[in-house]
């Protein structure tokens, strides 16, 4: 069964809180980066909801060895090492143990669950090495009810059915059954606005290495996931993550720049019909041709959102996801086996395109909105192309 965790970033408000009474989410990743474990650790303590088995704490390692201005509070955390380098691993050891004795001292009062420290890797290397080696030391030094290897890998490894499979074998002899990987997929930026559109071959290769994981007992949480959690819940990972907006929702390399990008924020909607995230200034100016029910995601604020705009506000559409993502994945949780609930999300996936083949239809005199519809949509032939892959790298027929 899949859980729905909230990837913690800034500003958070009541988001989290109000996402939990709701049950709309079942627990939150922390990221202290974002904000001091003090905290933190005051936040935990003062939501009811909240308690050591739901609340993960991201050490957002794989920072240590980029330039300190993108560090933000982790440079003033826990004794974190900045530029750190393949030497300091070997020669300066001493620093290293430090920062893991005040990394566990600040959270094991808020959790029990370990997400050890792990780099942010390229390729397979002393990165990749390390991150498993400081695993295996917190297995051996500290007691922790579930241990969970952070392992962020570049979306470039996953284009390589060969390096996904040494990364696979690796991981076999190094992590314990019952244990787990805090996996992040690293994408490279691009233009697309459409952030589930991701190269059918790495999608395939990531559906593949999620599921060997699950086939070995090892549990799986994919951070900064965004639509595309549909496809890792329906091979039964132990949960997918998400944050309050775009840039909470995938992690790219743009994170590791200094550079700030500026820009306005549009405001969007899951439709869970058409398995898409549209801009509601885009659904305006075709939903005259089409019944809007079609779209709605039976959520609290449907109606509002395709009808009243003005009045659904950012924080607002914030939960309208989360509420409409939990909807899916309770569906796919009830599927008996990996195998349905794969069917089940390429059944779903199906009637997205017959809706969009209605939009089209119905807009043929509209060329640009067919072009904005077009890129809305263009993820869910990469997710059937990608399903398709992965099938068969995986031997599954269904």
């Amino acid at each position: 069964m899949t859980k729905l965790l909230i990837q913690h970033g800034p500003a958070k408000g009541q988001k989290i809180q109000l996402s939990l009474e709701n049950k709309t989410s079942d627990g939150v990743i922390f990221a202290p980066r974002e904000e001091t474990i003090e905290s933190i650790v005051n936040y935990c303590n003062s939501i009811a909801t909240l308690n050591k088995d739901n609340v993960y704490i991201d050490p957002q390692f794989y920072y240590s060895t980029y330039n300190k201005d993108i560090a933000k509070l982790l440079d003033v955390q826990f004794n974190y090492p900045i530029e750190i380098s393949r030497r300091d691993c070997r020669k300066n050891k001493e620093m290293l143990y430090e920062y893991f004795e005040k990394y566990v001292d600040a959270i094991k009062p808020i959790s029990s669950n370990i997400i050890t420290p792990g780099f942010s890797i390229e390729a397979i290397d002393w990165k990749f090495d390390y991150s498993i080696d400081f695993y295996n030391y917190f297995k051996q030094q500290y007691d922790f009810k579930r241990y969970y290897l952070s392992l962020m890998l570049s979306s470039k490894i996953f284009h390589s059915k060969n390096d996904t499979e040494d990364i696979l074998e690796d991981l076999k002899d190094n992590i314990d059954e019952k244990d787990g990987v805090y996996l992040i997929i690293n994408y490279m930026p691009t233009q697309d606005n459409n952030y589930d559109s991701i190269d059918p071959e790495t999608l395939s290769n990531i559906l593949y290495f999620i599921y060997t994981l699950k086939k070995e007992n090892i549990d799986i949480i994919v951070g900064y996931t965004f639509l595309n959690s549909i496809l890792y819940a329906m091979l039964d990972c132990e949960a997918v993550a998400s944050g309050w907006f775009n840039k909470l929702r995938k992690f790219d390399q743009d994170r590791f720049e200094s550079v700030d990008k500026f820009g306005k924020r549009k405001k969007r909607y899951f439709s869970l019909p058409t398995l898409t995230y549209m801009t509601i200034e885009l659904i305006k100016e075709f939903k005259e041709d089409i019944d809007i029910n079609i779209l709605y995601s039976n959520t609290f604020c449907d109606k509002m959102a395709l009808e009243d705009e003005d009045n659904v506000s950012f924080v607002d559409l914030e939960h309208q996801y989360w509420e409409a993502l939990s909807h899916i994945l309770s569906e796919i949780n009830k599927e008996s086996s990996i195998e349905n609930k794969i069917k089940f999300v390429k059944n779903k996936i199906s009637f997205s395109r017959e809706i969009l083949e209605t939009i089209m239809r119905v807009t043929k005199n509209k060329e640009l909105v067919q072009d904005k519809v077009k890129n809305s949509f263009k993820h869910i032939d990469d997710w059937i192309f990608a399903i398709e892959l992965f099938e068969k790298k995986a031997s599954l027929i269904l």
